[in-house]
């Protein structure tokens, strides 16, 4: 029977290490938890000795350590990225205050939103389990849910933008507009006139009804048919 063998460097799952994880033919006390595992995503060390110590005691006596001084121990993960986080509270102010597509959603958090590590296995996304808007100051006040790990509370602002068609350049009165004449710009809804043209299309080939600046929204009342020479 192969003699157990102290490995240099491993990767656990789960709040224990266990004797076969650090211990290559560890046989029938493989399964034998002797360290807490490290924090979720993050590696620590555990001496050679200490591993030595700890095996003696379930009877592993002769443990070859080679050149082994100690024991890098990573702890496996899955990371939820911030977007993960954002995404159904967007989602819920959306669905719950009729505040525009999730996607024209911009939200300015109090403290910035951190990646959250949770066990490889967990594949439950976040979800939204309280929420508050107040619309006079535009804040809100979400509980996320993520699925192993303490519930986040998240506080901000929310800003309902929109798309709209602006120029890249000065035109005259009389120009044709160009393809590379339009930039589409996004701006805070309560900012945007209401008559704002959002189709980039829709103003390619349109002739300028007086001199249009750069950066301003586009409105239907701005345009005109090309005049015939």
């Amino acid at each position: 029977q192969p003699k157990p063998q102290l490995k240099a460097a491993v990767t656990v799952t789960g709040d224990l290490v266990r004797i076969g994880d650090l211990v290559s033919h560890a046989g029938i006390i493989a399964n034998v938890p002797i360290f807490r595992s490290p924090d979720l995503g993050t590696t620590g060390v555990v001496s050679a000795a200490a591993v030595v110590a700890a095996v003696r005691a379930h009877a592993l006596i002769g443990l070859d350590t080679g050149t082994v001084q100690q024991v890098l121990v990573t702890r496996a993960s899955r990371t939820i990225a911030p977007k993960e986080i954002e995404t159904p509270i967007a989602q819920a102010l959306s669905t719950q205050y009729a505040l525009g597509k999730p996607k024209d959603l911009v939200l300015s958090f109090d403290d910035d939103v951190q990646p959250v590590q949770v066990e490889p296995h967990v594949m439950v996304e976040p979800h939204v389990t309280r929420l508050t808007y107040d619309s006079r100051t535009t804040r809100f006040d979400a509980v996320v849910a993520i699925p192993g790990r303490r519930a986040l509370r998240l506080t901000g602002h929310v800003t309902a933008t929109e798309e709209i068609v602006t120029l890249a350049r000065s035109v005259s009165r009389g120009d044709m507009i160009k393809q590379d004449d339009v930039v589409m710009v996004r701006r805070p809804r309560r900012r945007t006139p209401a008559d704002a043209i959002t189709d980039r299309a829709s103003v390619v080939g349109l002739a300028a009804r007086h001199s249009l600046q750069p950066g301003r929204p586009l409105r239907n009342a701005d345009l005109m048919r090309p005049e015939l020479v």
